[in-house]
């Protein structure tokens, strides 16, 4: 319990307690900048912990952890095998002592303050809250970075509903009952990506509301077209076709009614494919353009689905 000052008139502020949970996989320096900027967050050391699931590292990750000393409580799982995300993050969620919890991504650099952002929103409210993530720039990945940046709940204008879609588990928070009430995360999704958004489309049928916070603000790694699409290919393949499987809401979702538009079907033969992707690094120069990328992770998507 602390005592605040607001507007000349003193008030009792009572910090709520949270667990973030941090899956890692061969990312030791990435996770080193995470862990020393949460040093400088300004909440309250005693009310919150940091638990990271080491998942099956082998670049030295494990023996970073065991060394690594913080001014919070730091847990420290180590799977000997790689589970994948979703198997991680229950992991973390499962061992987490508080009853919010807040996932970040192990590439992200947290601003501070982001717990505070978090956190206020679940005083009161049967919600997830989605931080807010812009991705760092160099000159060779501006425009994706760019792009990225401007993706997802960043799309949604000022009063409008957000969708279940936008729930990305990078930045973002909920209550630990609420993601036992939907029995957390389907570790059949072995990789990264469409775990988070199958669960968001689970709580959103329970009755949670999602919410997009601005301050909690996360700062990305930067992120090349090649390893976009290469992402996007691993998505393609392995996540999408079990999302479709489990309900064909997700047809809808990632846009493949468009199937049917006969322009489309043209648009994504290998020749098109290969010509605009060949000019891709010239147009990197200059500018290249969202509707350029999305058609590229667009292909991806359907080319990796043949019965698509």
């Amino acid at each position: 319990m602390t005592i605040g000052f607001f507007s000349g008139i003193f008030v009792s502020m009572k910090y709520q307690k949270v667990s973030i949970v941090i899956p890692t996989y061969n990312r030791k320096n990435e996770l080193k900048k995470l862990l020393d900027a949460l040093k400088n967050e300004n909440y309250p050391f005693c009310d919150f912990e940091v638990i990271v699931v080491d998942d099956g590292s082998h670049d030295g990750t494990k023996e970073f952890l065991q060394s690594y000393t913080s001014p919070f409580n730091l847990i420290k799982i180590i799977n000997n095998e790689n589970k994948g995300s979703a198997a991680s993050r229950n992991d973390g969620i499962k061992a987490a002592n508080n009853e919010i919890i807040l996932f970040l991504d192990d590439d992200l650099i947290p601003s501070s303050g982001i717990i505070l952002s978090h956190s206020k929103h679940h005083m009161d409210k049967k919600c997830a809250v989605i931080g807010n993530i812009m991705y760092r720039k160099t000159f060779s990945t501006r425009w994706v970075s760019k792009y990225l940046s401007t993706r997802g709940v960043h799309k949604i204008k000022r009063n409008e509903m957000i969708p279940f879609k936008c729930f990305w588990t990078s930045n973002a928070s909920i209550r630990k009952e609420y993601l036992i009430n939907v029995s957390l995360f389907d570790e059949r999704f072995k990789g990264a990506g469409g775990e988070d958004i199958e669960l968001a489309h689970r709580l959103e049928k329970a009755g949670v509301e999602f919410l997009y916070e601005k301050d909690a603000l996360c700062y990305h790694r930067p992120v090349s077209l090649s390893e976009l699409i290469k992402k996007h290919e691993s998505f393609a393949k392995n996540a999408l076709p079990l999302l479709i499987k489990k309900d064909d809401i997700f047809r809808h979702v990632f846009k493949l009614d468009l199937l049917t538009n006969p322009i489309i079907k043209v648009s994504l033969s290998p020749f098109v494919y290969w010509g605009v992707y060949s000019l891709s690094p010239i147009m990197n120069l200059l500018y290249l353009s969202p509707l350029i990328i999305d058609y590229l992770l667009f292909y991806k998507r359907i080319k990796m689905n043949p019965s698509l």
